[in-house]
């Protein structure tokens, strides 16, 4: 099976997540918070396939079966929340949240 990924975060850690998965797996589109950042249009050349922008507009296609959750701490709840209100699985770099109560919160979603 085909994993089609959406990757949200243009960091060292969204770039070491998809220089690291290969097999079945296949990015679809990349996104950043600032969706002028150099970085994304970067990544995306270097990984072959074209960037989203916003993370809004990634959330909005229908071919993805995964987000990976690459973005600021600051940012993991409101992304996951919003990737969670789509059903998307979610992979999520730590820390989960914030508090107890809002990891608490995404784990009852």
């Amino acid at each position: 099976m085909v994993h089609r990924v959406g990757v949200l975060g243009v960091g060292l850690m969204g770039e070491r997540f998809l220089s690291a998965i290969d097999g079945d797996s296949r990015f679809t589109t990349v996104a950043a918070h600032d969706p002028r950042e150099d970085r994304l249009s970067r990544m995306a050349e270097r990984f072959a396939f074209s960037p989203e922008g916003t993370e809004a507009a990634l959330l909005a296609r229908d071919d993805l079966d995964l987000l990976y959750i690459a973005s600021p701490p600051s940012r993991h709840v409101a992304s996951a929340l919003a990737g969670l209100e789509r059903r998307l699985p979610l992979l999520l770099e730590k820390p989960l949240a914030a508090s107890v109560e809002e990891a608490e919160h995404l784990v009852e979603m």
